[in-house]
């Protein structure tokens, strides 16, 4: 986990064992805490979950805030018109409003404290003489990935707490305050702008705004390659070498040795946090060799399967 806050003030109570940037291990329970907020009435404690999720920040592992928070804004919800097959009805409505979400936030607070997070010092091997003329002149045109869209600024210049860029062929100058638990303050416009931000590695900044987590990435910094990894749905590792996306345990596999496999089968299915988690063929090809057991442990560093692909 790269960044913990949890909410806090009136009529806010957090049941929670987490502290600091702790592992969560792969037999622990999946839910971590709790979160339970007070009102007058169901409305006034309606507002007061959504702020509190608004401030509830968690970067490295999946959660369900946003998924809550829309919940919270869903129209169903709000009129108290629920049952136990809530989510049934729902769940595919509320996973596009919360893309929609993303798209209505403004990109520009995002990008601008990615840019700020990705010029944190630490991030950078460079020599005395740059620390003090401003090692930020080095990488005056920095671009950067968002989903999937690609961004290109032009900084001007760079202090403690300013930033003076080129924005769409205009100077924009964003006045900020970062704080050591991760909470960055930006000023865009006049607009005052709260945000998280944590580094799980050079060249990528997690972004929290407006309860949205973004993920920006420096495309002109080397960054530390990731691990292959599966993953819900469709595994992103490589035919030979597919892992588990998490410590857990081998409960199922579903194909043999020499078994002609297509992109999107079901290879196997690894049990971890209480979930089963399907990992899927990323690509055509033979199963060559089956490198674990039904029952057997496994980490993010373990291949699972090896697939021989088609020529």
């Amino acid at each position: 986990m790269n960044l913990y806050h949890e909410p806090s003030g009136a009529n806010i109570r957090v049941d929670s064992g987490i502290a600091g940037k702790p592992v969560i291990q792969s037999f622990f329970d999946p839910m971590i805490s709790k979160l339970i907020v007070f009102g007058e009435d169901r409305e006034s404690a309606r507002h007061g979950m959504i702020d509190a999720l608004n401030n509830y920040v968690i970067h490295g592992i999946k959660n369900n805030i946003s998924f809550l928070h829309a919940i919270l804004e869903h129209k169903e919800f709000i009129d108290n018109q629920i049952s136990t097959k809530y989510c049934d009805e729902y769940t595919t409505i509320l996973i596009e409003e919360i893309k929609q979400k993303m798209l209505d936030v403004d990109i520009r607070i995002p990008l601008f404290a990615g840019l700020i997070g990705s010029l944190q010092k630490e991030e950078h091997s460079v020599s005395n003489i740059w620390d003090k003329i401003g090692y930020w002149r080095i990488f005056m045109h920095p671009s950067f990935q968002i989903g999937s869209e690609i961004y290109k600024l032009t900084i001007r210049e760079f202090s403690k707490h300013q930033l003076k860029l080129i924005w769409n062929n205009e100077e924009t100058i964003v006045d900020y305050h970062c704080f050591p638990n991760g909470k960055a303050e930006l000023i865009i416009d006049g607009q005052h702008h709260l945000t998280w931000l944590s580094k799980p590695e050079v060249g990528k900044v997690l972004v929290n705004s407006s309860g949205t987590t973004f993920e920006v990435t420096r495309l002109d910094l080397l960054s530390v390659q990731p691990e292959f990894s599966g993953s819900e749905g469709m595994a992103e590792s490589s035919l030979e070498n597919i892992v588990s996306p998490m410590p857990g345990k081998v409960i199922k596999i579903c194909v043999t040795e020499g078994q002609a496999v297509t992109k999107g089968d079901l290879l196997l299915v690894v049990e971890a946090m209480k979930m089963e988690n399907n990992i899927l063929c990323p690509g055509d090809g033979i199963v060559d060799r089956i490198e674990v057991a039904v029952g057997e442990l496994v980490d993010g560093n373990t291949r699972l399967i090896h697939v021989k692909g088609n020529d």
